[in-house]
């Protein structure tokens, strides 16, 4: 049940929307103002107001696009003679936007040159890339689900910060900003954000006078551009509606010395005719084995898109989270790279909780994914699952896959008495930016591959990455823990 307002008019889903359905609901609704979208190559977000004169100014906009001077949001193309780019829209992406006064409907675009070629160093055109790339090579595709960590903060209400607990899954009265949760749910559904569930995560903070509380939202499963799409929404409706209740919120990986970090958790999964081809009987199977040894080999490399920020190696260094190492394992908590169990019960269940109930037949029901860990918000969206599909991808193209996947496999808490130093050969991962460049540099020609990132866009988050601070983290609140306050407060807003 959809919620989109255009859906719910056309009676359709957002992928089978034509040019006729959204001309007819832009006539239908008399929708004033068109806003085309779009990610620059900084990653965040863009817009260009449109009035709406007419049916057939409608029909050329979103068959011929906008074009504009790209030379200021998408540097790399001033290289070119023209810094002229147009701006597509994608019918499937459209949506009503809730805060504007007017009745204003909003499209992501793809990026064009003037020549109508996709602009090489557009996000969303690499992503498409190594969509196409991961099903040439392997014949099946990837689909990502989501888990966005984020914070909310405001004044302190010092009635409710006397009894403050870390206790998640709470509701209001007993959680702060529970409230808050119905309104951005509901605004994002409307954009057409598929979301699974949202929840308060529990864990709070006092700091500057400002009551901080961590909240959880989970996307649905999608395909990897529809994924990237609703991320980017997801973020900036989260951004407006914090806005409009006064409040700041911050998808920082690090909001405080001692506070816990926000993730942004992927799961992947690799499927072929909509079914799931990781698993056979339950079971892990050599499909996703030879999936996790390609994130195994590219994870030190994939944390330069997905880790951009100098607080995301606070919580390396501080043991605010606990993935120091590169390894995978079943519901490891310690592990980057995990494998959730899921129940294989749900009919026995079903029948036992619901009596007055036929009994429902059993069925084979096992869907999981590959999770991985390591990233943060503070990535390029479009950028960072391309990094994902290519690092799935490699483990079909590298060498014994298999042994290597194996080979990285624990079983066990490492961070137990009883395991301290058994697995010394574990890699590290990169515990600063410079050092995520550095494993970038090894390992760029797996990221070039099938011409999926441009040469020049690699130099370039590599030179990005070594610009940022090189943080020794725990010297620095040693020496100097101002300092330290005033880094986290410098990249709170990302």
């Amino acid at each position: 049940m959809n919620i989109n307002p255009i859906s719910k008019f056309i009676k359709k889903d957002p992928k089978d929307f034509t040019k006729a359905d959204i001309v007819r609901y832009i006539e239908a609704k008399e929708v004033k103002m068109v806003q085309l979208l779009f990610v620059g190559e900084d990653g965040c977000l863009r817009k260009i107001n449109i009035n709406v004169h007419s049916k057939s100014f409608v029909d050329q906009l979103l068959t011929w696009g906008e074009m504009i001077d790209g030379s200021s949001v998408f540097p790399s193309s001033s290289r070119t003679k023209s810094t002229s780019i147009i701006l597509l829209p994608r019918l499937s992406s459209s949506f009503v936007n809730p805060f504007e006064p007017i009745h204003t409907l909003n499209f992501l675009c793809s990026v064009h040159t003037h020549s109508g070629k996709n602009l090489e160093s557009s996000s969303e055109y690499i992503l498409k890339k190594a969509d196409e790339a991961f099903r040439m090579v392997t014949g099946m595709e990837v689909r990502f689900k989501s888990e966005v960590e984020f914070y909310l903060y405001g004044k302190d209400d010092f009635d409710f910060s006397n009894q403050l607990q870390n206790r998640e899954y709470t509701i209001a009265p007993y959680s702060l900003y529970d409230r808050f949760t119905h309104e951005w749910m509901s605004k994002a559904a409307q954009c057409g954000v598929l979301i699974q569930k949202g929840y308060v995560k529990g864990n709070y903070l006092k700091k500057n006078d400002h009551l901080y509380e961590q909240h959880v939202v989970e996307l649905s499963s999608l395909s990897p551009m529809m994924a990237a799409d609703q991320l980017t929404i997801l973020k900036w409706v989260l951004k407006n509606c914090a806005h409009q209740q006064n409040l700041k919120l911050s998808f920082a990986p690090v909001v405080d010395i001692d506070g816990k970090g926000n993730d942004l958790i992927i799961h992947s999964q690799i499927v072929k005719n909509g079914k799931n081809q990781m698993f056979s009987d339950s079971k892990l199977n050599s499909i996703g084995r030879t999936a996790i040894a390609g994130y195994l080999f590219c994870t030190p490399a994939l944390t330069a898109f997905g880790n951009s920020n100098a607080l995301s190696y606070f919580k390396v260094n501080r043991s605010l989270n606990q993935y120091h190492n590169l390894f995978w394992g079943n519901e490891r908590r310690t592990a980057p790279i995990s494998i959730p169990q899921r129940c294989t019960q749900f009919e026995e269940l079903y029948n036992d909780l619901n009596i007055s109930e036929k009994p429902i037949p059993k069925k084979k029901y096992h869907t999981p994914f590959i999770t991985h860990k390591t990233s943060d918000f503070s990535s390029e969206i479009y950028l960072l699952l391309a990094a994902h599909l290519i690092s799935v991808r490699h483990g079909f193209e590298m060498e014994e896959a298999l042994k290597f996947a194996e080979s990285h496999y624990v079983d066990v808490d490492i961070n137990l008495p009883e395991y301290k130093g058994k697995y010394k050969y574990l890699v590290p991962l990169p515990s600063s930016c410079f050092e995520s460049a550095d494993e970038l540099s090894i390992r760029r020609k797996i990221f070039e591959k099938h011409a999926v990132f441009p040469t020049d866009m690699i130099d370039n988050i590599i030179r990005n990455l070594k610009k940022v601070e090189r943080s020794d983290w725990d010297e620095m609140i040693q020496r100097d823990h101002n300092l330290c306050i005033e880094l986290i407060e410098k990249n709170m807003d990302c």
